[in-house]
């Protein structure tokens, strides 16, 4: 294992772990089981992106890829599964009522030969609160994971493909204001 696999290890691996300890099972811990109220809801959520390819490379700007054309689009979809907190337990409103939950992601690049692959994604995250005002919530979101199948550089199948290196890459999710709406689905 080189030094960017144990790096790209780290990268996705540490935050997700401190992520699931600070919210998922000290508070478990920090709880009387008798007098345990049910303190979380979960909730499902899920979002289409469609953007622009900013051409940071050759590969991307379609000067040095097989097909000669830019790769201009993309579109990805996700799906996630959270839990929020309700307040019951003091670290509930010390961290402003967080939710976390894992997710799921799958993008598209509109690429006839899929030069660049279809990337799939799972993750976790939190979301803590900026401002709440009814059912409608300014947060900040943090998502960490790992992606895979990508077509990465390959000296003989996909020689011209510089913007990416590997089949599997870390996945970040930072999304500093981010206006939602969540409907109640389940109490737990």
């Amino acid at each position: 294992m080189n030094i960017f696999d144990k790096m790209l290890r780290f990268l996705t691996v540490a935050p997700t772990v401190i992520l699931i300890l600070l919210f998922g099972i000290l508070p478990l811990h920090a709880q009387d089981n008798e007098t345990a109220e049910k303190n979380t809801y979960l909730f499902a959520r899920g979002s289409y992106q469609y953007g622009y390819v900013l051409k940071t490379n050759s590969f991307v700007d379609g000067s040095k890829n097989q097909t000669g054309k830019p790769i201009d689009w993309y579109q990805a979809g996700r799906a996630e599964l959270g839990w929020q907190t309700t307040g019951s337990q003091p670290w509930h409103q010390i961290w402003g009522y967080p939710a976390f939950g894992v997710g799921f992601y799958a993008g598209d690049y509109f690429e006839k030969g899929a030069q660049l692959g279809n990337p799939l994604a799972v993750y976790g995250f939190a979301i803590w609160p900026l401002q709440r005002k009814k059912a409608f919530t300014l947060t900040l979101q943090m998502g960490f994971g790992l992606s895979w199948n990508w077509q990465p550089f390959d000296p003989v199948t996909n020689p011209d493909n510089v913007a990416i290196g590997a089949f599997r890459a870390a996945y970040t999710d930072r999304s500093a204001r981010r206006l939602m709406w969540q409907t109640r689905l389940l109490m737990i």
